[in-house]
């Protein structure tokens, strides 16, 4: 399956962004739920094969998600599931386009969301490790803590976050 992929599907988040992410949200993440062996982000992973919108991802995770972008609604809404099904923390890495139906499900259940400002992440193509170009589109982080949680808001907070502090 691995063959099939097209191009921008082996890029990856760099790590020191998804380390920023973690100091930003003071999530320490313990699940990578879009990944594969190549670019994953923790040590506990759920692949295309095994499918993330289908598989539990356990109860009080930290989870990462980098979805793809080409329909990132059904993964918002597992992650909206996941949180208050099981108590998990999310926090998914989207672009930025506030017209779609999938960002209207993050205005209304996310309690964070980070607006990537001047710049775009470079992200690596996991087989070289070297920084792709071409990503002509802004990012986003929308975080959604359970009810449970102190961190958690029933009304979305919004911030601008420069590139700069993320890579």
């Amino acid at each position: 399956m691995i063959d099939n992929l097209k191009e921008k599907d082996y890029w990856a988040t760099p790590k020191e962004v998804v380390e920023n992410i973690q100091r930003l949200t003071g999530l320490n993440f313990n699940l990578d739920a879009c990944a594969n062996k190549q670019n994953t982000k923790c040590e506990e992973f759920i692949t295309e094969e095994q499918n993330t919108l289908i598989t539990d991802w356990g109860k009080y995770k930290q989870v990462f998600m980098n979805p793809s972008y080409c329909n990132p609604l059904p993964f918002i809404i597992k992650a909206v599931n996941e949180c208050y099904r099981n108590h998990n923390q999310v926090a998914i890495l989207l672009n930025i386009d506030t017209s779609t139906r999938w960002f209207k499900v993050c205005e209304v259940f996310a309690s964070q969301i980070y607006f990537i400002t001047s710049g775009r992440i470079s992200f690596l193509d996991y087989r070289t490790k070297e920084k792709v170009k071409g990503n002509n589109k802004p990012q986003m982080i929308a975080v959604f803590y359970p009810p449970c949680s102190k961190k958690y808001s029933n009304k979305v907070q919004t911030y601008f976050i420069d590139i700069n502090n993320l890579q």
